[in-house]
């Protein structure tokens, strides 16, 4: 069965995670992704290290033999069912060959600051020319213009400038530090592939390619939209907030049985705490007219909070978890990795993870499948991701034209590289 973007190319000069999650994620509903890498400067998540092997596992030899960047399980995640293209830009000859390659493409993807790809004139105005429809996303910490347009940004500083870094912590307390998860970078994925197929349905229509300007800490900065609201309109600002939630009461993880054990709670209305209480055999402090209401709740949250956990210690956060499910009051045990990895059947019903047979190594790696279920086309993973350089030839000989000799000669001078 064809899948939805089956026949449109994407150049992708992405690395990291924002831009390869991005095109990754077309890439799962039949685009054609070329990755486009150099040797002189690999994409940072092939580089990561296997956190995941033991110290006496036999990959580690082969890892010390310098093919670690082809197995590294994140790079796989990100840039599954991708083909490379090894092209040093800095080399003229490279960047016509690319100019040959976008020709016969319908999108172009990158994540650098605007100077870059105006310098080795790949950027939207100069791919215009030579193909009228063509589709450009740029994708960088502060956007192609405005003062803070030159701006070098990871993960972590996009989140801090948009300012969720400043929400993280304690309640009234000091922020605690950086949020490791670059929550900010799947954001931003999100976005562009919406934007992507926005822009490649205008174009059907139309036959016109658009440029599409996507702000990185703009973007992140949607993620608190109530604390700029509260900001801007009363002059608040919201600071550190722990588990609190301007509307909801009690709201948050509560401890549990065992040794760190806890279940988050969620009661949105008069209704579920109504069940809460049920559950919990209505004891005094239940039934105070204090918690009567959501307006009492949310004013006497930290008391409430403080006399919830003596109800939840004596429970597993299975038995939480159980009873409250049944009463129809939002509830659920947290999780570890492994717990999430190995032991919810939930996740291996729905094919949440897909294995996938590496061509340097002796088994499997799994991935995650697409989370959407489309019933007509659903997406599907090709394969891994590819091996550095892998389809040169291929992408080379059919779409520029040249002759196995001829790419031959290209990666000896290195400029297939």
């Amino acid at each position: 069965m064809a899948l939805p973007l089956e026949g449109i190319r994407i150049v992708d000069f992405t690395w990291v995670a924002a831009g390869p999650v991005m095109t990754s994620l077309l890439c799962d509903l039949g685009a054609e992704v070329i990755k486009v890498e150099s040797r002189r400067r690999l994409d940072y998540c092939r580089l990561m290290p296997r956190p995941d092997l033991a110290e006496d596992d036999p990959l580690n030899d082969f890892l010390d033999s310098g093919d670690a960047y082809d197995t590294v399980p994140l790079f796989h995640e990100y840039c599954r069912g991708k083909k490379s293209l090894t092209v040093d830009i800095k080399k003229s000859k490279g960047i016509d060959l690319l100019k040959r390659i976008i020709s016969k493409s319908d999108v172009v993807v990158d994540n650098f600051t605007p100077r870059v790809m105006k310098s080795i004139g790949l950027d939207y105005d100069s791919l215009k020319v030579i193909k009228p429809d063509i589709i450009v996303l740029s994708t960088s910490g502060g956007g192609s213009y405005g003062p803070l347009s030159d701006l070098r940004a990871f993960a972590a500083n996009i989140t801090s400038l948009a300012g969720l870094e400043g929400l993280y912590g304690y309640k009234n307390e000091d922020t605690l530090g950086s949020l490791t998860f670059a929550v900010g970078d799947y954001y931003n994925a999100f976005h562009g592939a919406f934007a992507i197929l926005a822009a490649l349905h205008y174009r059907d229509k139309s036959k016109k390619g658009q440029f599409i300007d996507m702000c990185q800490i703009e973007t992140t900065a949607g993620l608190i939209s109530e604390a700029f609201m509260d900001f801007f309109m009363n002059g608040r600002v919201m600071g550190t907030q722990g588990n609190y939630h301007p509307t909801i009461s009690p709201y948050g993880n509560y401890p549990c049985k065992g040794d760190d054990q806890w279940v988050s709670i969620a009661i949105e209305g008069d209704a579920e705490w109504r069940s809460l209480v049920e559950v919990m055999g209505a004891p005094p402090w239940a039934v105070d007219e204090r918690f009567a209401d959501r307006f009492g709740r949310l004013e006497n949250r930290d008391d409430l909070d403080k006399k919830l956990a003596t109800w939840t210690r004596d429970f597993t956060r299975e038995e939480v978890t159980r009873v409250l499910q049944e009463k129809g009051v939002a509830a659920m045990g947290v999780q570890s990795i492994t717990e999430f990895k190995d032991k919810d059947p939930h996740f291996g019903a729905r094919n949440s993870r897909a294995e996938c047979m590496h061509p340097k190594l002796s088994g499997s790696l799994r991935v995650q499948s697409s989370p959407v279920k489309l019933s007509r086309t659903p997406a599907r993973i090709k394969r891994l991701a590819p091996l550095l350089g892998e389809h040169n030839h291929d992408v080379m000989m059919e779409l520029a034209g040249l002759s196995k000799d001829e790419v031959d000669l290209l990666i000896e001078e290195e400029v297939l590289f």
